[in-house]
C-alpha cells in the first residue's frame, strides 16, 4: 500500500480538559499518515492524481486551532475532515502528542492515536469498496425507508457497496 505522511508537525494550541490548560495552551506534535493509491500520479507526475500533503497540513492546522477538551476529539475530527476531503483514502493513522502535560510530575508527552482501514467487502455481492463509516461517507447520500433499512440490517452484517445500496434507495 502507498502512504503519504507528515511527521513532527508542531502546533501551539489550547486543548485540555482543565481551564488552565485551555487558557495557557501547550505545544503539540502531530503525525498523520494516509494510505492511498498513487500509482497513477507515480507514472504521470500530476498532483491531481494523489493526495496533496499541503492540504493535509491545512486540515490539521485548521482542526488544531479550535480548542477541544479531549485529544481523542481532535484526532477524530482530523480523520473525518481528511476522509471527507479525500474520499480515496484507504487508511489513516494519526498520532497526537501533548508535550509536557501538567500532571504534577515530569512527563515528556501524553499521546493519543487513531488508526483505521476503510477497505470493505460488500455483505451482499462481495465487491470491494471504501467505507469511511462516518458522516462524510458516500452511503449517507442514499434515502432508504425505515422498513427497508431494518430489513438490510437483519439480512446483512455489514455495509453494502454503492451498486447494491442503489437498488434499495
Amino acid at each position: 500500500m502507498n502512504k503519504i505522511a507528515l511527521t513532527g508537525m508542531k502546533f501551539f494550541a489550547h486543548h485540555g480538559f482543565y481551564a488552565e490548560e485551555t487558557k495557557m495552551g501547550a505545544y503539540f506534535i502531530l503525525d498523520v499518515s494516509v494510505e492511498v493509491d498513487f500509482s497513477k500520479a507515480g507514472s504521470n507526475d500530476q498532483l491531481a492524481d494523489t493526495v496533496n500533503y499541503e492540504n493535509i497540513y491545512e486540515i490539521c492546522a485548521e482542526i488544531m486551532s479550535v480548542p477541544a477538551k479531549l485529544l481523542e476529539h481532535v484526532v477524530s475530527q482530523i480523520e473525518v475532515k481528511l476522509t471527507k476531503y479525500y474520499p480515496s483514502i484507504q487508511g489513516v493513522e494519526i498520532v497526537l502528542q501533548k508535550l509536557h502535560p501538567p500532571l504534577g510530575g515530569s512527563v515528556q508527552a501524553s499521546q493519543v492515536s487513531i488508526a483505521n482501514q476503510y477497505g470493505k467487502k460488500c455483505s451482499r455481492c462481495q465487491r470491494s469498496f471504501l467505507c469511511h463509516n462516518n458522516d462524510s461517507c458516500w452511503c449517507h447520500e442514499y434515502d432508504i425507508s425505515e422498513p427497508i433499512a431494518a430489513r438490510l440490517k437483519k439480512d446483512y452484517k455489514d455495509c453494502l457497496c454503492a451498486a447494491c445500496l442503489s437498488e434499495f434507495g
